[in-house]
């Protein structure tokens, strides 16, 4: 099902400074570890009508051309948000690229919620949130796998901002059952942030302390520095974008030289290749449903 073309779009849009100013992003799974249930997809096709199959077909392809979606879906990254017009406002930006494509998901994503497929033995998950402004509404896309996985390995830091009760799988329930934004439900850490869009630990962590120089929020320089403009000129020095890193379309972060980024970087650009190798699939509606209901065999 092929209903809209999207010639001129690159295959990533970013999802720099979600944490910041909550502008739209949008959208990373192992094919190894699940079982297909053929009956649940089956299911849904044969209930869509075919001015259903085209929207959902258009709002998927708009995830994984126009954001971060494919790689929440086909690899390694835990999750991606993109941002939508509420109805109400969604005519300040009438006829543009973004309008265009806050239809695409808006429609799509109504489509979607109608037959509810969320259930716990998923691992691809996908959610609307209420954000700050009442001109947006927050679309998710959910790798629970990878969501409990970097939680884990985190965990102590996660534990430091939101409680010595939160364990991976309290946070992504409450995540899943309220109507928050990911933001919301971090308390705004950049560092919880950057790690929970897949930036990594290392990267979250010096990404964020140059941003809280930079907009003077930081009172006093960091140990091994003397002053907080020495640090800054550092940071920043050593600051790149994820995408010079690699000739493919991977997502956009502020990334640094550091033993996390390479294993990284050459992750999201091995499942680049199956995002684009998905995209021309003459089946693509069905091959991405079948990732929504694929069962979960053991989480590792």
């Amino acid at each position: 099902m092929d209903c809209v073309t999207f010639p001129d779009a690159p295959l990533i849009a970013g999802e720099s400074r979600l944490h910041t100013d909550m502008k739209p992003y949008f959208l990373s799974i192992f094919l190894t570890i699940f079982l297909f249930s053929a009956h649940s997809k089956e299911s849904l096709l044969q209930t869509l009508s075919t001015e259903e199959k085209c929207v959902l077909s258009s709002f998927f392809k708009t995830l994984l051309v126009d954001s971060e979606g494919g790689f929440v879906l086909l690899g390694e990254k835990p999750m991606c948000v993109e941002g939508v017009f509420s109805e109400e406002n969604i005519i300040v930006s009438l006829g543009n690229k973004l309008h265009k494509k806050s239809i695409y998901l808006k429609k799509g994503y109504q489509i979607w919620e109608k037959f509810n497929t969320n259930e716990k033995n998923q691992n691809i998950f996908l959610r609307m949130s209420d954000v700050y402004s009442d001109q947006w509404k927050e679309i998710a896309l959910i790798n629970k796998k990878h969501f409990l996985r970097v939680v884990e390995e985190n965990l102590p830091l996660f534990q430091y901002v939101l409680g010595p009760n939160t364990t991976p799988e309290t946070l992504f329930d409450q995540y899943m059952q309220t109507k928050v934004s990911i933001g919301k439900l971090l308390k705004e850490d950049r560092v919880l942030i950057g790690m929970i869009l897949g930036f990594g630990t290392q990267n979250a962590l010096m990404g964020s302390r140059l941003e809280i120089i930079e907009e003077q929020q930081a009172s006093q320089q960091s140990l091994g520095f003397s002053s907080l403009e020495e640090e800054h000129l550092k940071l920043k020095k050593e600051a790149k974008l994820s995408t010079t890193f690699s000739q493919a379309k991977i997502p956009l972060f502020l990334a640094f030289d550091n033993n996390e980024t390479e294993p990284l970087i050459a992750s999201y650009a091995k499942t680049s290749e199956k995002i684009e190798k998905l995209l021309t699939s003459e089946n693509f509606l069905a091959e991405v449903l079948t990732y929504f209901f694929e069962e979960e065999r053991t989480y590792e």
